[in-house]
């Protein structure tokens, strides 16, 4: 379930965000993506499914997005809710399956725990209950591969912790794209590292003074 991207390029008008990038995600594994604001984080997740124009190829396990749409999950860090429906009845609404089933949602409610929320309005939610349920609608279809952008925002401690115990645990049948910031969460359970710099996307082992510099703006 290899994610290959081969000549990436991707513009903004005159901005370029990627210029010929050549990466490959590897398999059932966690593949941790950093870079600094701005630098194409969530530009790539929407590359990736096809919410953004592109040149060059981006393969998942050597097939193309339209034959295995239905086996993505991707998570925003914004998501997207009707606000004035519960939490249940977006997932009916949203879920590209059929008919959801009822007694998997309530199993994935209590293992990402919002099931003393799931029949509430979404608009009382909070920001870290919204990701929750937006993981939830991902998961629903037992997706091959699991996208998540900025996951770990918005989320109280218990639910970091909950987030670190689960991820390694899907990776053993998903092959997962992590976005964000808190490089302290992930840096004990990822297992590749890429960043984003200078209009490239780079796999390395040793980040340490690389993601000083980036966060600190410099190249």
């Amino acid at each position: 379930m290899l994610i290959r991207i081969r000549n990436l390029t991707k513009s903004f008008k005159k901005r370029v965000i990627f210029d010929n990038v050549n990466v490959d995600f590897h398999s059932n594994r966690i593949n941790y993506l950093i870079g600094a604001n701005g630098s194409g984080k969530t530009t790539l997740i929407k590359c990736l499914i096809q919410l953004e124009l592109y040149k060059g190829d981006i393969l998942f396990d050597s097939k193309s997005l339209n034959n295995i749409r239905d086996r993505i999950g991707v998570v925003f860090d914004h998501p997207p809710f009707y606000t004035k429906l519960s939490g249940f009845a977006n997932l009916k609404l949203l879920s590209n399956q059929k008919k959801i089933d009822k007694e998997l949602v309530t199993k994935l409610a209590e293992k990402l725990m919002i099931q003393d929320v799931l029949y509430n309005k979404v608009q009382f939610y909070s920001y870290g209950e919204k990701k929750k349920l937006s993981l939830l609608l991902a998961l629903l279809s037992n997706p091959s591969y699991l996208i998540l952008d900025e996951i770990s925002n918005g989320l109280d401690y218990d639910s970091m912790i909950l987030l670190k115990k689960l991820l390694p645990e899907w990776a053993k049948t998903k092959t997962i794209i992590v976005t964000g910031h808190h490089y302290e969460f992930y840096q004990s359970i990822y297992d590749h590292i890429f960043i984003i710099n200078d209009k490239k996307i780079y796999e390395t082992d040793h980040l340490d003074e690389r993601i000083k510099r980036i966060y600190n703006g410099e190249s």
